[in-house]
């Protein structure tokens, strides 16, 4: 009887080198990190004992990539070491010797991942209730994925506010209607993460910005959202029951509308999901705050009434209102009456010379009339000054369209070409000469880059217009007969 029928393990199918089985031709391919498909298992435990089933062949999945470094000789076993059995106990990736070139591939790789659409989640990392509320954002008409993310994410924070409050305060009942209504505080603070992890910079050796960062939202900018959230509900609230004004549905009965519907969340992301493709391109520049180069969330009257304070040519970019994904470009300029005061002063010119002759005469006081022209001028030139907003269209790679004054469309490469090639742009608010706001043209992320934030924006701008139609073709056919 042979040795392997009286213990019960069978003989070991390797080759054992000469001097000895710890240096087998095994270990040597492991080392190498050529690991085979088929091999035999002795025991169940690993071990080269007696006491395994033997004959039993397991599929061990290789691992070619995978470097063993060189370690102490190892006593001879046929089965497959722990490493090969469970890939998942492998550890992170070492970093490669260059650190630069470490710290460039993870810029890249992170740069993509916040490029990238929103991938939806899938059902298992989701649980019933937010399942519901993924649904329920879907079926009221949110196209982007990342704006479903962000009301699942309100429903999960108000939910856990809930919990910690045992379910009283303000809820109006909300945990019935959970995943149809959101407090505006907790929609808030989903708003806000959105926008920090969806614009913190890139590195750009061009731009004095080195560390990835994001630009926190102050309290006016808030308002202004608000302000955007709050027309949605009123555009709701007349779709559905009529309501015209200032009527708004309100769900806590405090007289304040603190809660927000699904409806009014799917029209608000009309107008945030392609603004953040913007975003997207231009988050160096949004993200600069000294000095501030995009003002970003303000209205139209907030914008006038801080530029009619400045001289001419003073500017600031903001976001529209309107124009999904667009930016607006406020400045200041003379208007149509200066040429009339032009005039007006040349006439005046002898009587003011008379009147400084006479009051020398009198008073024994000289009065220059160059002097009070430039005062009359100045004073009369604030009165006369009017603000301009035109829209810009931020393209892929970062070229910013305009549209000229005689049709068509004037394109430039970047946001600080456009801004130092308008002559009537000087200063950026309050008083900053744009030649030190906007310095030279910092060189632009990779296209790989910008390219799937352009696209998706113009993606979902396709998607709405069209989901807009839909729904006012409806509402015209809706008293038709059939």
């Amino acid at each position: 009887m042979s040795l392997s029928s009286s213990t019960g393990a069978p003989r070991s199918p390797m080759i054992l080198s000469p001097i000895g089985p710890a240096f087998g031709d095994t270990h040597v391919q492991r080392n190498r990190g050529d690991t085979r498909f088929l091999q035999r298992d002795s025991s169940s435990g690993g071990g080269s004992g007696g006491s395994g089933r033997a004959g039993m062949t397991s599929l061990v999945r290789p691992v070619p990539s995978e470097t063993v470094r060189e370690g102490p000789a190892r006593a001879h076993s046929s089965s497959p070491p722990a490493r090969c059995r469970n890939p998942e106990w492998h550890g992170q990736p070492q970093p490669p010797p260059h650190s630069l070139l470490h710290q460039q591939l993870q810029e890249y790789r992170r740069v993509s991942a916040q490029e990238a659409p929103c991938i939806e989640p899938e059902s298992s990392q989701m649980d019933l209730k937010e399942q519901r509320a993924w649904d329920l954002a879907r079926a009221a008409g949110v196209v982007d994925r990342g704006c479903r993310l962000i009301w699942v994410t309100a429903t999960s924070r108000m939910a856990r506010g809930c919990r910690q409050d045992d379910g009283g305060g303000s809820g109006g009942g909300w945990s019935s209607r959970r995943g149809e209504i959101v407090s505006w505080e907790c929609l808030q603070e989903s708003l806000m993460e959105h926008l920090r992890e969806g614009t913190k910079t890139t590195r750009n050796w061009d731009d004095p910005i080195i560390l990835p960062h994001g630009r926190v939202v102050d309290t006016p900018q808030l308002e202004f959202i608000r302000g955007i959230l709050r027309r949605g509900q009123e555009a709701v609230a007349k779709a559905r029951w009529g309501a015209t004004g200032d009527e708004c549905t309100e769900v806590g009965g405090d007289g304040r509308d603190d809660f927000v519907s699904v409806e009014a969340f799917a029209n608000f992301s009309q107008w945030w999901a392609p603004l953040m493709a913007t975003l997207g391109i231009i988050r160096n520049d949004w993200a600069t705050t000294r000095p501030v180069r995009v003002h970003g969330f303000m209205s139209r009257v907030a914008s006038k009434r801080l530029l009619m304070q400045r001289e001419c040519g003073t500017f600031l970019l903001r976001f529209s209102e309107s124009r999904m994904g667009a930016l607006v470009i406020s400045f200041t300029q003379p208007s149509v009456s200066v040429s009339r005061l032009s005039r007006i002063s040349r006439c005046l010119v002898p009587f003011i010379s008379c009147a400084g002759r006479l009051a020398c005469c009198l008073q024994g006081s000289p009065i220059n009339p160059r002097i009070v022209l430039q005062q009359f001028q100045l004073r009369s030139g604030r009165r006369s000054l009017s603000v301009k907003h035109s829209l810009v269209e931020v393209k892929w790679g970062g070229r910013c369209c305009i549209q000229a004054e005689k049709g068509g469309m004037r394109c430039y490469g970047s946001l600080h070409d456009f801004v130092r090639q308008i002559p009537e742009l000087k200063k950026l608010y309050p008083d900053i000469p744009k030649e030190e706001a906007f310095g030279e043209t910092p060189r632009s992320p990779p296209a790989t880059a910008s390219a799937p934030g352009a696209a998706r924006r113009d993606e979902l701008v396709a998607e709405i217009e069209s989901l807009v139609k839909g729904k006012m073709s409806a509402w015209k056919n809706r008293d038709k007969p059939q």
